[in-house]
């Protein structure tokens, strides 16, 4: 790791945390995206999702939904900051395009805070 890369992960608010398997998230944007939590913190998430014609776009005010396998949801505001396609994804059939997405969560309320915090801590 160069000295660059160091100063910018130690810029992060928080820290960013590897979940189990399993644990999903939705975003509420052109009829909805579902994908898998890459990583999260109290601050945002990555999310990696199948490109089925509905790709995220830079946009603000949006929902997500975090569900785990124990049917715990969560529901916070958020901002999609970027988007980006994975290269080298494919299936049995055809290649897919798999994109991975930087969610910025805004505008989280106390309770939310703690429901996050449990849910992370549930998860890791």
């Amino acid at each position: 790791m160069n000295l660059s890369q160091k100063e910018h992960n130690e810029r992060r608010k928080h820290i960013r945390f590897k979940l189990k398997e399993g644990v999903m998230a939705t975003v509420r944007y052109n009829e909805g995206v579902v994908g898998t939590i890459i990583d999260i913190s109290l601050g945002g998430l990555a999310l990696q999702y199948i490109n089925l014609g509905k790709e995220l776009t830079i946009s603000q005010g949006q929902k997500v939904y975090l569900c785990d396998k124990k049917n715990r949801l969560i529901a916070i505001t958020c901002d999609i900051v970027w988007d980006k396609a994975i290269e080298g994804h494919y299936s049995a059939f055809k290649v897919v395009e798999v994109r991975q997405s930087g969610v910025h969560f805004h505008e989280v309320e106390a309770n939310q805070v703690l429901n996050l915090d449990n849910f992370i801590t549930n998860n890791i």
